[in-house]
């Protein structure tokens, strides 16, 4: 299977489930913004949970087949056509040398997910392909690059070892308006009630200051007694609180260490749909038990 990038605006970056065991050292996890869609499209082919998978930010991206094979798309919906034909999201479908795969521009979400049978081949770097372009690792040469016109993705796969096609009921809503689940941390105590209870009485909107590392957002500011803090270990989902009080929430490709004071951490499932809105678009905040949060995740992977 191979396909060649021939036309590209967007941002294309390899990715497998992330790179796991180095943040004592400095380097970020990586891996996909959304989780719950890159494990989704290697499950829909049968894939091994990590198999290497494009993460395709805003679309206006087009690929030539040049080796017949098998692909999937899942997440965001950036108007996927073959051949001029409309593409169905969230099951495999067969393709042939000189297709023409296109994403245009989103009508639902921000990143789509396109794997393929076997996985993507790429050099490995620190035990993962995830990219990390500000680290310089991973990625289709293992230097952190993004995948860019006249580059070709391979695999060693022509067929799946199976296809599946996801229950309509499981594919998510991007657009839909929706709260997305915080977990309290530690330091939740050292905000007062009044600033905890901005977090979760409010809509914020997301600002356009936003890439892989943090989400910016915009609402009412939020203000900690404890405003600026020794450097310790954070992860990603954490929401942290700088002294403009405008949150800040970690994403995938986030530094291993910071100083200000974090409120909780959002929930998993709901950081991989938060990835996944576009600047401009409002959200909001519940808070959840760690025992929900649990419960919801177990049942998420008892599907897989």
């Amino acid at each position: 299977m191979q396909l060649k990038l021939e036309l590209n605006t967007g941002l294309c970056l390899l990715q497998d489930s992330g790179r796991w065991g180095y943040r004592r050292l400095g380097v970020s996890s990586s891996g996909p913004m959304d989780r719950s869609s890159y494990r989704w499209a290697n499950w829909l082919l049968g894939n091994p949970e990590n198999a290497a998978v494009l993460e395709i930010t805003l679309g206006k991206t087009q690929f030539k087949v040049t080796q017949p094979g098998w692909l999937v798309i899942t997440g965001a919906d950036l108007s996927a056509s073959l051949n001029g034909n409309p593409l169905t999201l969230w099951q495999a479908f067969e393709v042939k040398a000189g297709d023409l795969l296109l994403f245009s521009k989103p009508r639902n979400g921000l990143r789509a997910y396109l794997a393929t049978a076997g996985g993507w081949s790429a050099q490995n770097r620190l035990g993962s392909v995830a990219t990390s372009m500000r680290e310089k690792l991973g990625g289709l040469n293992g230097v952190g690059g993004a995948v860019e016109i006249g580059d070709c993705l391979t695999s060693n796969f022509s067929e799946p070892e199976l296809t599946r096609v996801m229950p309509a009921w499981l594919i998510p809503d991007f657009n839909a308006a929706s709260s997305f689940a915080v977990i309290p941390g530690f330091q939740y105590e050292s905000f007062a009630l009044h600033e905890r209870e901005k977090l979760f009485n409010q809509s914020f909107e997301l600002s356009k200051d936003c890439d892989r590392m943090g989400y910016r957002l915009m609402g009412v500011a939020i203000h900690s007694s404890n405003a600026s803090l020794i450097s310790e270990p954070v992860v990603r989902g954490a929401i942290q609180l700088p002294p403009d009080g405008q949150p800040i929430v970690l994403m995938a490709d986030c530094q291993t260490l910071g100083g200000y004071p974090k409120l909780g951490t959002v929930f998993s499932l709901d950081l991989d749909r938060l990835s996944q809105r576009m600047p401009g678009q409002s959200l909001s905040f519940r808070k959840i038990a760690m025992a929900e949060a649990q419960k919801r995740y177990e049942a998420f992977e008892s599907k897989f």
